[in-house]
């Protein structure tokens, strides 16, 4: 009982009314996390009607694009304030990509998308956090200028492939209910999924205010895929990549190994990291993250 109170009063009543119908007489704690994710996808439903709302894409299609094959990335309190394997992942991507990086901060996001008032206002007040904010921006950068969106946490072996580049929509597949990474996403400009995904994350913060899922994000972007048969489509066809791109993360404070290095490289050139570890895992010697990511400059 106090678990379910602990619930109601973290997410909400009628969310947790959705996650809790769905988890009766289920015991396997794996099954259950599916199943709560199943019962958030329930009640996000009501905001999928937001796909087909009408905004000012019309218009905004036939304007120049300013900066057209842009690879997006962003840490908002300035690469000066980042952490050391934040500052290295950067690196890694503008090693490969040089004047074609845009790293989007507090500071500089004005100059490219108009946040609407009540994003940044929930943002202040600490109900959408720097993560969900991230995940909200993510979808206006691509969906307004197009380009390849990487998460500040992307480490770079080489170059992100022309197919991911030249899509006209890529995400690596998941299995389960969230259907894809939202780490990494490849769009031209005003794609319809990238659009419709926006206006329901955009509706949902605009109506609520706790986070239902962690996976709040790509649960709208699977509302976008089924908003329409064309949009379902359109995924069918978008080239299916399982992901691969969480290798080395594995092995990250393993001994160093130089074969499966080169495993992980030939599996992805592109691997997600994360800056969450405790401190001294980072300070280990001889670990992949230590020759591979700290000594890589």
């Amino acid at each position: 009982m106090k678990k379910l109170f602990l619930l109601i009063k973290k997410i909400g009543i009628k969310p947790a009314f959705y996650k809790i119908k769905r988890r009766i007489f289920v015991k396997d704690k794996d099954i259950i996390s599916q199943i709560a994710l199943v019962g958030a996808y329930d009640y996000l439903i009501r905001y999928q009607y937001a796909a087909n709302l009408l905004d000012d894409n019309k218009k905004n299609k036939d304007e120049m694009n300013p900066y057209p094959n842009k690879i997006w990335t962003c840490w908002f309190q300035g690469v000066d304030n980042a952490p050391e394997i934040i500052l290295k992942c950067l690196n890694s991507i503008k090693k490969y990509h040089k004047e074609d990086v845009i790293i989007l901060t507090d500071d500089n996001i004005p100059t490219y998308l108009d946040i609407p008032d009540y994003i940044t206002r929930k943002r202040k007040n600490g109900i959408i956090s720097n993560t969900h904010y991230s995940d909200i921006v993510r979808y206006m950068i691509i969906e307004k200028y197009g380009g390849v969106w990487l998460d500040g946490t992307t480490w770079l072996f080489d170059i992100v492939p022309n197919y991911i580049r030249n899509a006209d929509l890529f995400l690596f597949r998941v299995s389960g209910a969230s259907i894809a990474s939202m780490g990494v996403i490849a769009a031209k400009p005003y794609n319809e999924i990238i659009s419709r995904a926006k206006r329901i994350i955009l509706k949902y913060w605009e109506k609520e205010n706790k986070l239902i899922s962690y996976t709040v994000t790509a649960m709208c972007f699977k509302l976008a895929i089924n908003s329409t048969k064309e949009t379902l489509a359109a995924w069918e066809n978008v080239i299916n990549v399982p992901i691969t791109k969480n290798l080395l993360i594995g092995a990250l404070f393993k001994d160093f190994n130089p074969v499966y290095l080169d495993i992980i490289k030939q599996q992805c050139v592109i691997q997600q990291l994360s800056w969450k570890f405790p401190k001294e895992d980072y300070e280990k010697k001889g670990t992949f993250y230590d020759v591979v990511v700290r000594n890589n400059d």
